[in-house]
């Protein structure tokens, strides 16, 4: 009652819903009182915020709120960086008596909320999912009016109140095989709703988003559009078995790759391998993709599935608890579908490079230098940056005139010379 900060502030959880695990039950909290109001430089005074909500998922049971009307919050979904996603809070029992201020979301956070309302204490619809206001949720969301979800009447993000037949996975997408065009830069994630744009995440490495179950979730990167190539690791949470959970997510391109993989230890597979038609939960297996390049666009398309029906994987799948998103017994960290996603088009035809040439005695008239950016521009590519594999084609000759960054390996089928006129370091992993 009448506190400085915050009433309640849990950083992380582990354990699953429901009074076994971890979370904030039988609570009362006090946003000011005739005691806050009677003390002298508190008159309209108010506890900042009664509840802090972490990111990784817990349960808020039979807590009550009191005044909190000022400027103040009863709770406020607390994100480990902007752009970030959060885990499902389970809520029910909630009173909310002169507290119009329910629920802060920060400002421009469209997907960092999601409290999962069993009873309709909060949002007045039992079974509803309190999330961000999102161009990407379906027309059966409805977004709060009245100020109190999201906005808190204090400028924060809008809520929106989604039905129970609508069901929502959190994915997280971790950068680090990434190509380094692909890296630090946001994505947007699209479905046949509208679209968001997600940033980087520094801690992450990687990307964060809220993805639909049903429609196809598009996912572009915003800074190198025309890239093939891409790879990316990762997890998707609620698929807990057996609970009919999957997501739909696909790329375009603008080339025809040679290879895919979805999941850990899928080996990589040509375009023969490919689905005549969008997965469907029903009738395919979770890693199961669909490929089209006879688009009317020209833009080849790529649709992949993860379900419950999928194996183990590094993020810990599951198939002890069954169930949807904060049903008690089920941790927000079970039931987490592994990904690992490499599309990436063969410098050679069928993936083999042709036997290397016989290469000059010396430097040929028609070389090029390491450090001309249209050297590289001519053969496709972009002049290497750190971590990129480089490749050397045959009949090509390159004077390595610069030091350049560090790189992952280098594909040599053609020439490197080193330039004698000064020191040089050539730093390759492989």
């Amino acid at each position: 009652m009448d506190h400085d900060f915050a009433g309640y502030e849990i950083f992380t959880a582990k354990g699953p819903y429901g009074e076994d695990g971890p979370g904030i039950f039988n609570a009362v909290l006090v946003g000011h009182s005739k005691i806050s109001d009677m003390t002298e430089g508190k008159e309209n005074a108010c506890m900042p915020g009664g509840i802090h909500v972490t990111n990784s998922g817990y349960t808020m049971k039979d807590v009550s709120f009191y005044n909190f009307d000022r400027d103040c919050y009863g709770i406020r979904q607390r994100l480990e960086e902007s752009g970030g996603g959060t885990s499902a809070v389970r809520a029910e029992g909630l009173v909310f008596e002169n507290s119009p201020n329910k629920v802060l979301l920060p400002g421009g956070e469209e997907q960092g909320l999601w409290i999962s309302d069993i009873d309709g204490s909060l949002t007045g619809t039992a079974g509803a999912n309190l999330v961000g206001d999102s161009a990407v949720n379906p027309p059966t969301c409805t977004p709060d009016a009245t100020g109190d979800l999201g906005e808190a009447h204090q400028g924060g993000h809008r809520g929106s109140v989604c039905p129970d037949s609508v069901k929502f996975h959190r994915i997280l997408m971790e950068g680090a095989s990434s190509p380094s065009s692909l890296k630090y830069n946001p994505i947007t994630v699209r479905n046949e709703y509208g679209n968001s744009s997600r940033p980087w995440q520094m801690m992450l490495l990687g990307w964060e988003s809220m993805l639909v179950e049903g429609p196809v979730n598009w996912i572009t990167y915003d800074s190198s559009e025309h890239v093939t190539n891409i790879s990316y690791t990762g997890a998707i949470g609620s698929m807990n078995a057996d609970g009919d959970n999957y997501v739909l997510i696909g790329h375009e391109f603008y080339q025809q790759p040679d290879r895919f993989t979805v999941l850990p230890g899928q080996p990589g597979a040509n375009a023969s391998k490919a689905l005549t038609e969008y997965p469907k939960y029903e009738d395919n297996a979770s890693g199961e993709w669909y490929y089209n390049n006879e688009t009317a666009t020209n833009i080849t398309e790529m649709v992949y599935i993860v379900s419950d029906k999928g194996g183990a994987g590094s993020f810990g799948w599951k198939r002890k608890k069954r169930g949807a998103p904060a049903e008690i017994g089920i941790s927000p960290d079970e039931g987490w579908a592994s990904v690992d996603f490499k599309v990436f088009r063969c410098f050679y035809a069928n993936c083999l490079p042709p036997p290397p040439p016989t290469l000059p005695a010396g430097r040929p008239l028609d070389f090029k230098k390491w450090s001309d950016a249209n050297a590289w521009i001519e053969l496709g590519y972009n002049i290497p940056a750190a971590g990129d594999e480089v490749f050397i084609p045959p009949g090509i000759w390159f004077v390595m005139d610069i030091d350049p960054p560090p790189l992952k390996r280098i594909y040599l089928y053609g020439g490197l010379e080193i330039e004698d006129e000064a020191d040089h370091k050539l730093d390759v992993e492989i």
